[in-house]
């Protein structure tokens, strides 16, 4: 039901609405509600099933639940190294979902720290 996924993606962006931070080797990294570009409401359009997104899907995470996601890419952050890109900061880890599936993981931030978005790249198995 169409209404129900909408309800639901309204939920997801009223609940992560918040700022959450964390620190970097001393710089500060956080996600917030963003827009169809960037942050939450970016990643859960363009990389969750199961969400409606108005400009398509790109590579999908599993469907895990959000909290996982959430903590998935800060764990990311946390424990890589970045890499710089065009302007930005590159992220990488192979990592395993609950649910047992396995992915390589990119999240990306600006240079000032802001998570512009998250996804899988490929299956590791």
């Amino acid at each position: 039901n169409s209404n129900l996924a909408q309800n639901i993606y309204l939920l997801d962006i009223l609940f992560s609405s918040w700022i959450m931070p964390i620190l970097k080797k001393g710089k500060r990294v956080w996600l917030e509600p963003g827009n169809n570009d960037f942050g939450w409401k970016h990643i859960l359009q363009r990389h969750y099933p199961n969400h409606p997104s108005p400009n398509g899907k790109g590579s999908l995470f599993p469907v895990i639940p959000h909290d996982e996601l959430e903590s998935l890419i800060f764990d990311i952050i946390e424990t890589t190294d970045p890499v710089s890109s065009r302007g930005k900061l590159l992220y990488k880890k192979n990592v395993i979902f609950s649910n047992g599936q396995s992915a390589e993981i990119i999240t990306i931030t600006s240079s000032n720290g802001q998570i512009i978005t998250s996804y899988p790249t490929k299956t590791v198995k």
